[in-house]
């Protein structure tokens, strides 16, 4: 049995909610990041999106492996499927290996609630919340997000930090540069169709880069 079909039982059983103005979507397919640690490729964030009915099925894939001497020093594994209705993240399902620390989260659309589970129990949320997944450009618009992680409420700042040139596997484009603070630190750009094209954090101080490929 796939290890997601429990979300896809979930889909039909749920509650609807008004559909988000201008609900973000994004396009059937495969999206591939190359994750550079100070310029030295550490590993890949893959997401895959398909469209079935009205619904946005999201299946993400994050393997990252940082060796010093020959050594894994650190290591980042997360799979994770979402399935977003009307701009709505209605269920997901994820499995996270962070250098060690696991954990296995879930949530589910139940009437005007998200209900999600993760290492510190189950609590309800906001039915609008968006994940820290990455694809959505309405994350520029947030003062919290749900964590990929262990599904924890991040309080978060988001700044506007203008147009530039940003590097791509197919060379640079124009993207916004958002600096989110507070919770979660990131530097994450979308170009002007509000596709993810990169995304930069300082993890103990050195610079990691997802770049699209």
């Amino acid at each position: 049995m796939h290890k997601y079909l429990g979300v896809a039982l979930l889909i039909p059983a749920l509650a609807a909610v008004a559909p988000a103005a201008g609900a973000a979507d994004i396009a059937d397919g495969t999206y591939g990041f190359k994750v550079f640690r100070d310029g030295d490729p550490i590993g890949t964030h893959t997401l895959t999106a398909r469209h079935e009915g009205g619904d946005l099925v999201l299946d993400i894939a994050v393997d990252i492996k940082v060796k010093i001497a020959f050594i894994t020093a650190y290591r980042y594994e997360q799979t994770r499927r979402e399935v977003w209705r009307d701009g709505r993240l209605i269920a997901f399902e994820s499995d996270t290996n962070d250098d060690g620390k696991k954990a296995k989260t879930s949530g589910k659309l139940e009437g005007d609630m998200l209900v999600v589970t993760g290492p510190d129990g189950t609590q309800k949320v906001r039915h609008d919340i968006i994940s820290n997944s990455w694809w959505n450009p309405d994350i520029a618009k947030q003062s919290e997000l749900l964590n990929s992680f262990d599904s924890k409420i991040l309080k978060v700042k988001v700044e506007d930090a203008g147009e530039e040139s940003v590097e791509t596997a197919a060379g640079p484009v124009k993207a916004h540069r958002y600096v989110i603070a507070g919770d979660l630190k990131r530097e994450v750009w979308y170009d002007a169709q509000g596709r993810w094209v990169h995304m930069r954090t300082g993890r103990g101080g050195t610079p990691v880069d997802w770049v699209l490929q």
